[in-house]
C-alpha cells in the first residue's frame, strides 16, 4: 500500500479518481444500470470494478452469483 501511495505521489499527482482507483482493493460496489429510464441490472461486485476499454461498460464478479459479469449503458456505481 505504501508503494502505491509513493508511486502516486511521485507521478504527475493523483486526481481524486486516480487515488480511488489505486486504493480500492477488495472494496465492494453496488451497480445499477438503466436503459430508457428502466432498471435493467442491479447487483453488487465482490471487489474492484474494471472499466471496459473504449466502452461505457464495466466488468466485475457479481457477489450474488459468483459469475464474471459485464454490463454497459447508463450505469451508476455506489460504494
Amino acid at each position: 500500500m505504501k508503494k502505491i501511495i509513493a508511486i502516486c505521489l511521485l507521478t504527475v499527482g493523483c486526481t481524486d479518481v486516480g487515488w480511488q482507483k489505486a486504493t480500492n482493493f477488495g472494496q465492494s460496489f453496488e451497480v445499477k444500470c438503466y436503459s430508457g429510464g428502466t432498471l435493467i441490472y442491479k447487483g453488487r461486485s465482490t471487489g474492484r470494478l474494471e472499466n471496459e476499454e473504449q466502452s461505457d461498460g464495466w466488468a466485475f464478479v457479481d457477489a450474488e452469483t459468483g459469475q464474471f459479469t459485464r454490463v454497459s449503458g447508463d450505469c451508476l456505481i455506489h460504494e
